[in-house]
């Protein structure tokens, strides 16, 4: 299934293919334990798809022990280290290939590092 990967080391914005939502998206970002950093509705990308953000579940505890120097801003909200966007059927709850374009998801992501994140936070 198509989704799109947000890699904070790299600062790059890549689309990625992934069969099983779970390894492969920890992998993907390097991640023991992953979590639902936010559920990205129709309305907020102006998509047809719901989408979710997959993101580090102890990314914020690794930041504040130092073992992430960078992370991203999505709309605002911090997330420490990569995640992953992947499309979402609210009916079924199944995950399902991302409809957003790599350009889509660089028009809101911001990458920056940890001193510049301190300031956010």
């Amino acid at each position: 299934m198509r989704a799109i990967k947000i890699d904070a080391k790299e600062q790059t914005i890549t689309e990625i293919d992934i069969t099983e939502p779970y390894p492969e998206i920890n992998h993907a970002i390097g991640a023991d334990t992953i979590e639902i950093g936010m559920t990205l509705g129709r309305e907020f990308q102006g998509g047809s798809d719901d989408h979710l953000l997959y993101c580090d579940e102890e990314g914020m505890i690794k930041w504040d022990e130092g073992k992430f120097t960078e992370g991203f801003l999505w709309a605002g909200e911090l997330f420490a280290g990569s995640g992953v966007v992947i499309g979402w059927d609210p009916c079924s709850g199944e995950e399902i290939d991302a409809t957003l374009t790599i350009e889509d998801v660089g028009k809101i992501v911001q990458f920056t590092e940890m001193g510049k994140m301190k300031e956010v936070a």
